[in-house]
C-alpha cells in the first residue's frame, strides 16, 4: 500500500504547482531555472500532447476518463495479489498523473502545463508539460518493464 501514499504525494505536488502557476503567472511571464535549461511558464493545453484533439475537447475528456478508469480497474485487479509491487507502483503513478490532468480538463476546460526544457533540440523545446505528464511517462515505463519481468517468470 506504500504505492498509494506515493501516488497521493505525487498528485498533491502537481496539484499545488498548477494552482501556484495559475495564480501567480500570466502567459507571458517565464521564470528560468537551472541556468536557463528549464523554464516555468503557464500554458493552457486543451488537447493531448502537442495539442492533439484540441478542437474536440468533449472527445478528449471521454478518452482521458476512459483511460483513467481502465487503469484504475487494472490496479484493482493487481491489488488482489500480494506481489507485483512494481506494477502497482507504475499504475499508481499513471493514476496520480492521469487524475490530476483529468481534473483540470473537467474543472478548467484545459490542462495547466508549466515546464519547458531548453535544449539544442528545437522539437523538444516546443513541448510544455507538467509533473503529472512525467508521472504518466515514468509510470508507463515502470509498468512496461515490470510486466516484461513478470512475463519472463511465467
Amino acid at each position: 500500500m506504500n504505492y498509494l501514499l506515493g501516488s497521493t504525494a505525487a498528485f498533491l505536488c502537481d496539484y499545488a504547482a498548477k494552482e501556484k502557476v495559475e495564480k501567480t503567472y500570466d502567459e507571458k511571464k517565464q521564470k528560468e531555472l537551472f541556468r536557463g535549461k528549464v523554464q516555468i511558464e503557464k500554458y493552457h493545453n486543451k488537447g493531448a500532447a502537442l495539442n492533439a484533439l484540441e478542437k474536440r475537447p468533449g472527445l478528449m475528456k471521454k478518452l482521458h476518463a476512459g483511460a483513467w478508469f481502465s487503469a484504475a480497474g487494472y490496479l484493482t485487479c493487481l491489488n488482489k495479489h500480494r506481489d507485483h509491487a512494481g506494477m502497482k507502483a507504475g499504475t499508481g503513478l499513471l493514476l496520480a498523473g492521469g487524475l490530476n490532468n483529468l481534473l483540470d480538463r473537467y474543472r478548467r476546460g484545459y490542462v495547466v502545463d508549466y515546464i519547458r526544457l531548453k535544449t539544442s533540440d528545437k522539437r523538444l523545446n516546443k513541448l510544455v508539460f507538467n509533473l503529472s505528464d512525467i508521472y504518466v511517462l515514468v509510470g508507463a515505463v515502470i509498468l512496461f518493464i515490470t510486466s516484461r519481468l513478470h512475463k519472463d517468470e511465467q
